[in-house]
């Protein structure tokens, strides 16, 4: 019959209808033929019939196999009304509920109920970023689930030991990371070992990596890998031994530096002076500097080569170099730097030496400038403090001061900054997306819901106003489901 089937379709049932129709489905393609429109769906409707007949009455392959027992939870469910709203927010798949609920399951040491598991195990296997976090919500139980499926085995990172040589690429970085933070010397010794095994961009990630925890020890190693035919990899190196102070490469910066600056105190009115930098325009730029990635002519128009290549040196000297050397204070720096004529070139430097550094003193001191104003500097600094600029920032960078203040942790935004935001925010709300609005309230504190009232009953009709007001409106929920999920959790 099947055979049947596939002549008519492959020279059409225009020229050639089956005829050898089983017994058994003999009455029903009567009938079918009775009410048909044409040859071609009586053939659609025979082709059904018989893909019917064929899976009907058939037995199930069976499983022999056992399952192991599923092991019991070391830790405590979270309660049966945050699991409801769980439930609700993965049904409405509520992307940054789900992600605080997962938070606040984990910092309250909790696990979710394991009806729940296999939706988030699930998601867990379609979203990277969030699969540590989701699988501890999801316990011992969850580990083993994923242990059983297939799909979700990757879930689980290998066995400590094995992790370098058989987990994906992501758990080979984590773990490396890891390493670097506990055991330096261990870390490099891995790379060592099979760093050349690597492709050209694996092995310039890796190097990467050893940024965090950068010591002398390093040194010998990475100048080994200038060797290496990639000059992506190569520059990686360079930027790392610019980035150790006391490597032969950042001493050859320090010392260009040195032969170019002088300090000199200036009187500018009859009772004060002012410390004036002065350049040393017969100095020449060494090779190995050349080499090592500083252009040597420069790239800025009207700006001279000298002036230039010390624009570039500075960004590579730690913000301690100043005060060794010329006995400045990152606030003296600031000043030398912003009072110069050719400030527009060598400030933007120094804030490259703040952020390569993660300089806090400095970064302070360049915020503090009236003529700073780049947002490059917040990450430097711990979360609160950066809460205290927002008069610097929220005018003219308001949604990229925002997304500086979204932190993993969750912390309280204070209302005055979310009120300012929401004031320059309603001017342009299209800033932000959906998701990040949602995002952003779980950040607000519950004082905010009486400001975000005012914008939800205004009434004018105009299409962004209307937007923003919505998204006042899911802000005020989300508020409010975060709080009921705490007072749950």
């Amino acid at each position: 019959m099947l055979q049947e089937l596939i002549k008519s379709a492959m020279i059409g049932n225009s020229k050639y209808v089956p005829t050898a129709i089983p017994a058994v489905l003999q009455e029903a393609h009567e009938r079918m033929q009775a009410t048909s429109e044409n040859r071609e769906d009586a053939f659609l409707k025979l082709t059904a019939a018989y893909l019917l007949m064929e899976e009907a009455g058939k037995t199930l392959p069976q499983s022999h196999g056992t399952l192991p027992p599923a092991p019991s939870e070391t830790r405590p469910f979270v309660p049966a009304t945050a699991a409801a709203l769980l439930q609700q927010f993965l049904r409405a798949k509520e992307e940054v509920l789900i992600d605080y609920f997962i938070h606040r399951c984990n910092t309250q040491n909790k696990v979710v109920l394991p009806a729940l598991l296999p939706e988030l195990l699930a998601r867990a296997a379609d979203k990277k970023q969030k699969r540590t976090q989701t699988l501890q919500a999801c316990g011992t139980r969850g580990a083993w689930l994923a242990g059983i499926n297939p799909q979700w085995q990757h879930l689980n990172a290998p066995a400590e030991d094995q992790v370098w040589e058989t987990g994906t690429w992501e758990q080979r970085k984590a773990y490396l990371r890891e390493i670097r933070q506990t055991a330096p010397d261990a870390a490099l010794a891995l790379l060592e070992a099979s760093l050349q095994e690597e492709t050209a961009n694996n092995r310039a990630e890796l190097l990467g990596i050893l940024l965090k925890g950068l010591s002398l020890a390093d040194e010998a190693f990475l100048i080994a890998q200038l060797d290496d035919k990639s000059s992506k990899v190569k520059q990686v190196v360079y930027e790392l031994l610019q980035s150790l102070p006391g490597s032969g490469l950042y001493q050859e910066v320090a010392a260009f530096v040195k032969s170019v600056l002088t300090i000199k105190e200036e009187r500018t009115l009859l009772f004060t002076k002012k410390k004036v930098p002065h350049l040393n325009r017969e100095a020449a730029l060494p090779e190995t500097l050349v080499a090592a990635g500083l252009e040597k002519v420069s790239s800025q128009p009207g700006v001279e080569d000298m002036d230039f290549w010390l624009a570039q040196a500075i960004a590579c000297l730690h913000p301690d170099f100043w005060q060794a050397a010329y006995q400045l204070s990152p606030k003296e720096v600031v000043q030398l730097f912003t009072s110069h004529k050719a400030q527009n070139l060598w400030v933007p430097y120094l804030v490259q030496s703040a952020v390569r550094y993660s300089h806090r003193e400095l970064a302070q001191a360049l915020l503090e400038s009236d003529p700073v104003n780049v947002l490059e500097l917040l990450p430097v600094l711990p979360l609160q403090e950066r809460f205290r600029w927002a008069d610097k920032f929220i005018a003219q960078q308001a949604y990229q001061y925002l997304y500086l203040l979204l932190d993993e942790g969750y912390t309280l935004i204070p209302a005055s900054v979310c009120t300012a935001l929401l004031q320059q925010l309603v001017q342009q709300p299209y800033s932000l997306s959906q998701q990040d609005y949602l995002r952003w309230a779980l950040q607000m504190p519950p004082s905010l819901l009486p400001v975000l009232q005012q914008y939800i009953l205004q009434e004018n009709e105009a299409y962004q106003v209307r937007y923003f007001r919505n998204m006042c409106t899911e802000m005020s929920r989300i508020i409010q489901t975060r709080e009921q999920l705490n007072a749950s959790i």
